[in-house]
């Protein structure tokens, strides 16, 4: 048995709309969306992660009814909303993590996953934009929604310099 909150590195399985599949030597784990970012910023798994990858999460839960483990990437980070940590005009340095070819919060355009502080992911309206995984890139927050855990951001003029 999976020790709970231990932090592990899990393959992605099956992504469905509602959470993604995940295998941990042969154990079932399964992270819904709720628990991939503390920022909401797509209404589809499908959007976050594909089969193979590869992420790093909590044991949060394990239910013996169904064998299974319940994890999360964002309890692995302090919550930011409780900090303060955005505000709108905050820069941050961040990285891309996906294209995205029809984002939900994009109104279904293109855009981009990024990680804008570990554990908090947005979605990147980033038309004619061409970004690397793994590319860092300054985005600056526009709107936020702190009753919905909701934020909007845009690149700074830093990146086309």
């Amino acid at each position: 048995m999976t020790e709970l909150n231990k932090i592990i590195e899990v393959t992605v399985v099956k992504p469905q709309v509602f959470g993604l599949f995940c295998e941990y030597y042969g154990k079932e784990m399964l992270l819904l969306i709720p628990e991939t970012s503390w920022v909401a910023s797509y209404n589809s798994a499908l959007q976050f992660a594909q089969k193979g990858d590869q992420l790093k999460v909590k044991v949060i839960d394990y239910s013996e009814e169904k064998d299974q483990y319940s994890i999360s990437i964002k309890s692995i980070y302090p919550n930011p909303w409780k900090n303060d940590s955005f505000k709108v005009g905050n820069i941050y340095k961040s990285f891309i993590r996906r294209k995205v070819n029809q984002a939900d919060r994009l109104n279904y355009n293109s855009g981009y996953l990024v990680e804008i502080i570990p554990g908090s992911f947005v979605m990147l309206d980033s038309e004619g934009e061409n970004f690397e995984e793994n590319e860092v890139c300054e985005v600056v927050i526009t709107q936020i929604d702190e009753r919905k855990y909701a934020l909007k951001i845009e690149l700074t003029k830093a990146n086309s310099t």
